[in-house]
């Protein structure tokens, strides 16, 4: 757990003398300040630093949206997530995570890194997909997960559903049970994907975020409410 974001803390005996708690007391808050600070920069840092732009849920979704995290490899930024809900922390709570990727390079051809990736995510988000629900179709596994030489379509067992990008339809993957669901898609040269809990393929809609102010304040919004639901 995350001391700096409200998501938990951990503390230690302190013995202060009586004269000195308000001015300790001071300094402390000022601390939590700069920590909270610099744990935010942290977080958003790389949404500036990235060649690319995330993508969040359309207008129709109208509640909090925040930051979901990000991941670098040799100092690039290659994915960032945005996510949207009310409670993290809560598993019955409706939450979607939007990931987009930037595929890393492997070899020339832009066509074969994007399909590694694919793969990868693949492999991500079936063993996601089997810790949220405990289920998982055997031919779903094999596909993912093969165990002879030969690679074949690591999603060939996943159902299709059509989801818009900046108002363009486009054809994602999709792995679904019981109102939890994951998907991806490629989209140019970038992968993009999907996880949602207790929100309808059929109401997902995407846009490139250029405007991240929303997501910075929510950001602040749920720390808050991490802080305060773990003291």
């Amino acid at each position: 757990m995350c001391s700096e974001c409200g998501l938990g803390r951990t503390s230690v005996p302190l013995r202060i003398e009586h004269h000195a708690r308000a001015e300790a007391g001071a300094t402390s808050h000022e601390d939590e300040s700069d920590v909270f600070a610099e744990h935010r920069q942290r977080i958003i840092g790389p949404f500036a630093d990235a060649s690319f732009s995330p993508c969040g849920l359309d207008g129709r979704w109208t509640g909090t949206r925040w930051f979901g995290g990000s991941g670098s490899s040799d100092g690039v930024v290659t994915s960032l997530e945005l996510a949207h809900g009310e409670d993290p922390w809560d598993e019955a709570s409706t939450q979607v995570r939007v990931e987009v990727r930037l595929p890393r390079r492997v070899f020339e051809d832009d066509e074969a890194d994007v399909e590694i990736e694919r793969a990868d995510l693949a492999r991500e988000q079936v063993s996601r997909f089997w810790m949220a629900t405990g289920t998982l179709d055997p031919e779903v596994r094999a596909a993912a997960f093969p165990t002879g030489a030969v690679q074949g379509d690591s999603m060939a067992p996943w159902a299709e559903a059509e989801i818009a990008i900046d108002g363009t339809s486009v054809a994602f993957r999709c792995l679904a049970d019981d109102g939890y669901w994951l998907a991806q898609a490629p989209h140019g040269r970038l992968l993009v994907g999907i996880e949602s809990r207790g929100w309808p393929v059929e109401l997902t809609g995407l846009v490139t975020i250029e405007d991240l102010a929303p997501y910075v304040e929510g950001s602040d919004l749920i720390a808050a409410r991490g802080r305060r639901r773990f003291g």
